[in-house]
């Protein structure tokens, strides 16, 4: 069977009090790693939510912390549109 990369793309802002539930129900899914990529997408959080993501990115290459300099949700998608690492193909 041929498996597709998946991309998880969450943004976040200030989410220390619920990222590493999110981080773990990530992992506990059963879709092979090889496979996946992860991208937290952070509007400069003031607590420890890069911190957190930066410990699990450590551990699981597939998980990355990318910076969002303009904070908002809203603008994410005209900044990140086409930022995932791996090639796109004709589904």
């Amino acid at each position: 069977m041929n498996v597709r990369t998946v991309s998880i793309i969450c943004p976040l802002f200030n989410e220390e009090k619920f990222i590493e539930r999110c981080i773990q129900s990530i992992l506990e899914q059963d879709y092979p790693q090889d496979k996946l990529e992860v991208l937290f997408i952070d509007g400069r959080s003031t607590d420890h939510t890069a911190d957190i993501v930066r410990k699990y990115a450590k551990d699981y290459p597939f998980i990355k912390l990318l910076d969002n300099p303009v904070v908002l949700y809203e603008c994410l998608e005209q900044y990140f549109v086409g930022i995932t690492l791996h090639e796109y193909h004709d589904l």
